[in-house]
């Protein structure tokens, strides 16, 4: 699928797709209607964690922009995917920024700062193009040192 639709796809298939991106979706899932939008929500987790690894692999570091919407909290698995996902792109990302509905959201990108070398900043949600412009105004880094200026909404899985 890479040869024939070449950089036109999301993200990169590779052999290990169903292990990395699905396998988690479907033990979620156990074949019950209850567990579909977990299923769903682990299998979008993933996809968008395979783009981060295309992003950072193509142009070193990047920027983030987390779009928080109706976040609850995570569950202890969903924690621990994210804390792993933090630990591996601990260097990787620039600048996060944040955009939520509610004052413990903004609480939370405090709480994130230990788990990464990025600049945060938080953003209420009815001021997301300011969360944009922040994220584009950066310095632009030098050639040896290129970033990507691309959003990326992070799933959150609650």
């Amino acid at each position: 699928m890479n040869v024939r639709f070449k950089n036109r796809l999301p993200w990169a298939v590779a052999f290990s797709y169903a292990l990395d991106i699905q396998q988690p979706a479907l033990e979620l899932w156990h074949g019950q209607e209850a567990n579909i939008l977990k299923a769903q929500q682990a299998l979008l987790y993933r996809a968008k964690c395979n783009k981060v690894e295309r992003l950072v692999k193509e142009h070193g570091k990047i920027r983030m922009l987390v779009e928080m919407h109706d976040f609850h909290g995570w569950t202890a698995g969903a924690l621990w995917e994210d804390i792993k996902f933090d630990a591996k792109h601990f260097n990787d990302i620039e600048r996060i920024a944040i955009v939520g509905e509610i004052k413990w959201e903004h609480d939370m990108s405090i709480f994130c700062k230990p788990f990464t070398t990025a600049k945060i900043s938080y953003f209420d949600h009815m001021a997301a193009d300011k969360a944009r412009t922040w994220l584009e105004a950066a310095t632009r880094p030098t050639r040896s040192s290129r970033s990507h200026g691309g959003r990326f909404q992070k799933a959150v899985r609650g």
